[in-house]
């Protein structure tokens, strides 16, 4: 991260005060923080799961469970991922885990878009808010480990 840091001070460095801070060098370049960008990698995972299954390595096919296999009868959260249970901060920081949190509190006009470049484009859109408005929406006051 540090190195990537230093790459886009040095490539915007004739334009910009050498004292600006790493988020602004990163919203200039219109590109993704390197968290922002984990996040975003895990969420087009778990799109490709839904809508595109044949675009994924066969072990990704069955990775995921969704709410309604666990279930009997209708619940309000059906159609979210199940959320994975881990004992040590260790395995809060596994795909499945982050992947089923971040993907269960993503709006449902977002995860119904089959287009892999329009959910792509839209990821992008909420992941380049401000920090504090990113966190509130994507995390919804967890902190999640990187």
């Amino acid at each position: 991260m540090v190195l990537n840091n230093k790459l886009l001070r040095i490539g915007l460095l004739q334009n910009i005060p050498c004292n600006t801070p790493v988020v602004d060098l990163y919203k200039n370049c219109n590109t993704l923080t390197i968290p922002d960008l984990h996040i975003f990698q895990i969420l087009i995972l778990i799109h490709k799961f839904f809508h595109h299954k044949e675009k994924l390595p066969v072990i990704f096919t069955s990775y995921f469970n969704e709410n309604f296999l666990f279930h009997n009868h209708g619940t309000r959260n059906r159609d979210d991922l199940h959320h994975v249970r881990c004992k040590t901060s260790y395995g809060s920081r596994s795909v499945k885990y982050k992947g089923s949190n971040l993907w269960n509190q993503l709006p449902n006009d977002i995860k119904v878009i089959a287009s892999l470049n329009s959910s792509k484009s839209k990821l992008k859109s909420i992941l380049g808010l401000d920090n504090i408005a990113m966190e509130a929406f994507i995390y919804g006051g967890c902190l999640l480990y990187f």
